[in-house]
């Protein structure tokens, strides 16, 4: 497969609310040193060489968006309207490049509150999945003992944590397979957590890259002071 003329898009979900993390504002516009957690993330993306455009899809209702002031905002950058489910946003986003990206271009989705994202894990990532034909995700192996729980939060058993890996973002996949992926979920109506998810349904097999545990996802207002200390 000739990766020379493949490109590299990335579509950035922003159109959470954050109901588990509260407040007023929705995290991505939380402020981490000075700037919004929205532009850390952003800015990994913006700077990096093999990006061709980067697609943020933002809710409706959203206010904040246009409240701020971002210098580094120009035509690499596109802003389009999501749905109520991550699904329908990502979906939004792969319409908004539908008449710029190849079948065989890849296509990055990254959560907009992983701001940690290193160019060392993106880099990683791209060359370890270039000549994969579906594509693959950033993960890192699960260290901690699991149980499986009930309704009363009772123990029903451990779990192995052989073989089992975290799901991180960037999950990176073709174009033309993600976008058949994310209408099948619509469809079906099945709640996407992840794109993998939605790829290993129609029956594809995405490969794993081992990320960087540094790379968190901030849920909860505690989890800005432990992002701030890795960036």
């Amino acid at each position: 497969m000739n990766t020379t003329q493949q490109k590299y898009w990335v579509i950035i979900p922003a159109a959470g609310i954050g109901q588990r993390f509260g407040g007023s504002i929705p995290k991505q516009y939380q402020t981490i040193l000075g700037k919004p957690v929205i532009e850390h993330t952003l800015i990994k993306f913006l700077y990096h060489p093999q990006i061709e455009k980067i697609v943020v899809v933002i809710n409706k209702q959203d206010l904040f968006w246009q409240q701020l002031r971002l210098d580094f905002y120009h035509e690499k950058v596109m802003v389009v309207t999501g749905g109520m489910h991550r699904s329908q946003s990502v979906y939004a986003g792969l319409e908004a490049i539908q008449h710029f990206a190849q079948p065989n271009d890849f296509v990055l989705i990254h959560d907009v509150v992983r701001p940690c994202i290193t160019h060392a894990d993106l880099n990683s990532l791209i060359s370890s999945v270039a000549n994969h034909p579906v594509g693959g995700i950033l993960a890192t192996k699960v260290r901690d003992t699991l149980k499986y729980v009930n309704n009363q939060n009772e123990i029903v058993n451990t779990l192995s944590r052989e073989n089992v890996w975290h799901a991180l973002t960037p999950q990176m996949f073709r174009y033309q397979i993600l976008i058949q992926a994310m209408q099948q979920a619509i469809k079906d109506d099945i709640t996407v957590t992840d794109e993998a998810g939605a790829i290993e349904a129609l029956g594809f097999i995405p490969m794993i890259v081992e990320g960087r545990s540094d790379n968190i996802k901030i849920t909860y207002y505690e989890d800005l002071a432990l992002a701030e200390k890795y960036i």
